[in-house]
């Protein structure tokens, strides 16, 4: 005699264990169905990114998309391409590897390693970091990036780097460099791009003349 059971599915409707066995290889196939899209997602974004395509980047975007970035702030629209082309046009040697961690329901996180030189002070950049991805049906709805801040600041300023990181104001000095670099609008007090700190150093590469 079978022994009847409780699918989770059916909500207390009594059914023998071969069906409940289809529910969950069902629900497994979903998940990877899923899964599997969000991978794809996650890697033709990444992938155009090392091709430096900037037309194939944008395309994996949503309309109202939204990029967090660590360095530069808050980026929606075209904001976001800017971000990218002045990647992309001021860096030598540019080399971007990457991993996808877990892609899911709605999302991905990716780990990778930037390698590149500034066209400017040709300083040379190891930068390893993580992006987390979340997706709607026209593409990537929000994108967090995330660096060691340190690190980036001493290859960027050299040995003094990791003690400016430390220094009050000094993120958001380097932001509003950076926004004001690649022609994004300010979304925070550009009080510490004017202090006399940011006026001495003038260390940031600019990305534009």
């Amino acid at each position: 005699m079978v022994e009847a059971t409780t699918s989770p599915y059916d909500f207390g409707v009594t059914i023998t264990p071969p069906v409940a066995a289809q529910h969950e290889r069902a629900r497994r196939r979903e998940a990877f169905s899923i899964g599997d899209a969000s991978f794809r997602q996650a890697h033709r974004l990444f992938s155009a990114a090392q091709a430096k395509d900037i037309e194939k980047v944008m395309r994996c975007y949503a309309g109202d998309a939204a990029l967090l970035n660590q360095l530069a702030g808050r980026l929606t629209g075209d904001d976001i391409r800017k971000a990218w082309e002045g990647l992309f046009r001021e860096t030598v040697g540019f080399n971007l590897q990457f991993r996808i961690e877990t892609a899911g329901f709605d999302g991905a996180i990716v780990a990778w390693t930037l390698r590149c030189s500034s066209a400017r002070s040709l300083r040379t950049f190891c930068l390893p970091g993580t992006t987390l991805l979340t997706f709607t049906a026209s593409g990537v709805e929000r994108q967090v990036d995330r660096c060691d801040y340190s690190t980036w600041s001493r290859q960027a300023f050299g040995p003094g780097g990791r003690i400016l990181a430390r220094l009050p104001g000094w993120g958001n000095w380097v932001r509003s460099s950076i926004r004001h670099a690649i022609g994004a609008a300010p979304d925070w007090t550009e009080k510490g791009a004017a202090s006399p700190l940011g006026q001495r150093l003038r260390l940031w590469p600019k990305f534009r003349e």
